[in-house]
């Protein structure tokens, strides 16, 4: 290997130091970037701003102000009403996700002010519309690469029925136990293993019995779809983020348990807010299939409100209450 070759390695590796965290690089996509002449254009000057400043506003304004909450009702789970307990399921699902999201959208803003390209590793994840979508828009460079280095070696679904579940299984597993050494990441991975597997078993019935379109989704069904896909995936967040099983468990126990109905209307009135917050971030993205809120090809005045409004609320109305990031301590 020439010392260039070896300065270019270096700074690969370098450059993904919280290789959990991601976005996973790879050195194929990387490296010809490196090597050769990088130009820095207005495009790039407005896109990387725009990812920090989004990057900074989903961490500081959403996941960092909904962190105390969470906390709070994760440290004693038994001695809060049910409906205080979903608000909390909810709102650590968007923490997670403003939280991850964040950092990453920083890491390409800053990287695109480096005339390097790093792939979306993100994409609205949550409004996908099944269980397998969720995991083409979540953590996409995480999912492309147990894809390509565990599950397709494993023999993917080329070897039969029984051994496309059980490639499924194995690779979901192995994606809780990349979090960290602790059962509840690998409950975590078992749960949407079973997600995928049945998600997988329902599509071959309806798929043979040609009774649906899996190409076509209408208004009503798109929305139905995305809720339910929403809250199994907010329900599984509740063994990621416990300490323990019998953490997790009491959770879920003191969730459903009928005799401890009860809400507190503030706490309603803070999940309703941030998720609307979220929903308004990630909805005009999802609609016109961007990864930014605004482009060049938008009028400057409405870009000049975007850019007003980020540095506004991250200037003057982020909390004060900074937590590292959460995929730091993988």
């Amino acid at each position: 290997m020439s010392p260039a070759n070896i300065v270019s390695f270096a700074l690969f590796v370098s450059y993904f130091l919280e290789i959990s965290a991601g976005p996973i690089g790879r050195a194929q996509k990387f490296l010809p970037q490196i090597d050769r002449k990088r130009l820095f254009t207005k495009e790039q000057m407005f896109a990387g701003f725009q990812l920090i400043l989004i990057g900074f506003f989903k961490k500081n304004i959403i996941a960092d102000a909904v962190a105390p909450y969470v906390d709070q009702l994760y440290s004693s789970p038994q001695n809060c009403m049910n409906i205080d307990l979903l608000c909390g399921m909810y709102l650590y699902t968007l923490q997670i996700y403003a939280d991850f999201s964040g950092y990453t959208d920083i890491v390409r803003g800053i990287s695109k002010l480096l005339g390097i390209e790093i792939m979306e590793n993100f994409k609205q994840p949550y409004l996908s519309r099944n269980i397998n979508e969720f995991w083409r828009r979540w953590h996409i460079s995480l999912s492309s690469w147990l894809r390509d280095y565990l599950y397709i070696p494993l023999g993917g679904s080329k070897k039969g029925t029984g051994r496309t579940y059980r490639n499924l299984i194995i690779t979901m597993l192995l994606c809780g136990l990349w979090h960290g050494a602790s059962w509840v990441f690998v409950a975590w991975g078992g749960i949407h293993a079973i997600y995928l597997s049945i998600y997988r078993y329902i599509k071959e019935i309806f798929k043979k019995k040609e009774l649906i379109d899996q190409t076509k989704y209408s208004f009503t069904k798109s929305i139905l779809s995305i809720l339910l896909t929403f809250h199994i995936i907010s329900f599984a967040w509740i063994f990621f983020r416990a300490p323990d099983f019998t953490m997790a468990f009491t959770y879920v126990y003191s969730l459903v348990n009928m005799s401890n109905i009860g809400y507190t209307t503030s706490l309603i009135l803070v999940t309703i807010f941030y998720m609307a917050l979220v929903l308004t971030i990630d909805y005009p993205s999802y609609k016109a299939d961007r990864e930014l809120l605004v482009t060049s090809e938008t009028p400057w005045f409405w870009r000049g409100v975007v850019y007003a409004l980020l540095i506004l609320s991250i200037s003057f109305i982020g909390t004060s209450y900074v937590k590292p990031f959460i995929y730091f301590k993988f």
